[in-house]
């Protein structure tokens, strides 16, 4: 083993026990302290533990009680929100809960390097330390415990056996993943776009048809849930709203904007996108397209994790946009969310001195109202602008239409 691969496993090695550490550590956010709550406190009776990943985190909470070691009570940490549980056990309970966070990680970190290598070799080793060294990564899927690593894992197979030449086969893993949480249905318009450029015909009606089946999977479990599939459009899936809350929405301008600008881009690479270079609809036509929708719909931070593994892919080519894109997207997420608490910084809890006074200048720091009104408009702005000009970037390096100079005259 040269010298280069071995300073490459070091720090891939690095980077994932690192992630494994703050996995751990991390227990304070709203969605992770809503699974636990859901995994452990007698939901078998409860209609909500049809969801997947409830199911999941219930079974693994049982593998916790189940071990020879103290068992400590919860309640100051998931019901009255004081004290997390300060032992081994605690730590544990958390490592294991996120444990299938951490192997999708790598899963996807392993596909992303499959696919950089299946278009250029040279630039796989670079798209996977984009990955998994992504600070956005970590805080979105290991600090605040996002269940959406496995949407992005679904979608990453769904492309690459696409690129293997398996268009079939691809249907069903984004079948699944739709299944699942409904959302990886924004990669199906790019696919559709590629079977019908390769004249993949049957191909492109199994991928229609394993599209509605995921739809109906999803809604046949959310209403053995008792959960409204309209409704439950806000909370877990960046689509849209029932009609009825539209009008009082303060998203709703946004989410018309998001869904137009993906059309607009959709309907695009249809029209222009070159013959010639049809591969590269899988992932940079796959990418600009989630660039132009995300560009409006971004008020969770998780959502950009499917959007961040294609940023990876392209690390490569536009480091620039990759830095510009994800560190907008921290900072407005930094005014309009909880990363701090009165008992944690970022997730973690507030152990010493200092996280606790700098929690505590977080907090002073979003209830300004000069953050919320001003700050953040205008980092949302820029974040917008910038997923814009580099989706546009990518269409007008792989289209036909070309722009020319503007004249007066």
């Amino acid at each position: 083993m040269n010298a280069a691969k071995k300073r490459f496993l070091t720090i891939a090695g690095l980077g994932f026990m690192v992630k494994i550490l703050l996995a751990a550590l991390t227990a304070w956010s709203y969605e992770f302290i809503f699974l636990v709550k859901a995994a452990s406190i007698r939901f078998e009776a409860d209609k909500l533990n049809a969801a997947p990943w409830i199911k999941l985190g219930n079974m693994l909470y049982k593998l916790w009680l189940i071990l020879p070691i103290e068992h400590p009570s919860l309640d100051k940490w998931l019901i009255r929100l004081e004290v997390f549980p300060e032992s081994f056990e605690g730590f544990l309970l958390v490592f294991i809960l996120k444990l299938p966070i951490l192997i999708m990680d790598v899963l996807c970190a392993f596909l992303i390097y499959k696919i950089a290598e299946a278009l250029n070799k040279d630039k796989a080793s670079t798209a996977l330390m984009a990955w998994m060294l992504n600070p956005y990564v970590v805080l979105t899927a290991e600090m605040i415990g996002s269940n959406d690593l496995m949407l992005v894992f679904l979608v990453l197979l769904s492309v690459c056996l696409v690129l293997k030449g398996k268009s079939f086969l691809s249907c069903f893993p984004l079948m699944a993943g739709v299944a699942f949480k409904l959302y990886p249905i924004l990669a199906a318009p790019v696919l559709a776009v590629y079977m019908f450029k390769k004249d993949l015909k049957k191909n492109l009606m199994f991928l229609a048809l394993s599209v509605v089946i995921g739809v109906f999977l999803y809604n046949f479990w959310l209403k053995k849930a008792g959960l409204n599939f309209e409704f439950t459009l806000l909370n877990y899936n960046p689509l849209t709203f029932q009609a009825s809350e539209m009008f009082f929405s303060q998203y709703t301008a946004r989410v018309g904007l998001s869904v137009a600008s993906a059309t607009v881009y959709a309907l695009l690479i249809f029209d222009y996108w070159q013959n010639d270079k049809t591969e590269a609809l899988i992932t940079k036509g796959l990418l600009g397209f989630l660039l132009a929708y995300f560009a409006f719909f971004n008020w969770w931070p998780q959502y950009l994790l499917i959007l961040t593994a294609f940023l990876a892919l392209d690390y490569a080519e536009n480091k620039k946009y990759f830095y510009a894109v994800l560190t907008s997207a921290f900072l407005m997420e930094l005014v309009y969310f909880e990363f701090a608490t009165e008992q944690s910084f970022f997730f973690i809890y507030n152990y010493v001195e200092w996280m606790r006074k700098a929690s505590s200048a977080l907090i002073k720091f979003k209830s300004n109202i000069a953050s919320e009104v001003v700050l953040g408009p205008l980092l949302r702005s820029l974040y917008a602008v910038l997923s814009l000009i580099y989706a546009s970037k990518i269409f007008f390096n792989f289209a036909s239409l070309k722009l020319k100079k503007l004249s007066l005259n």
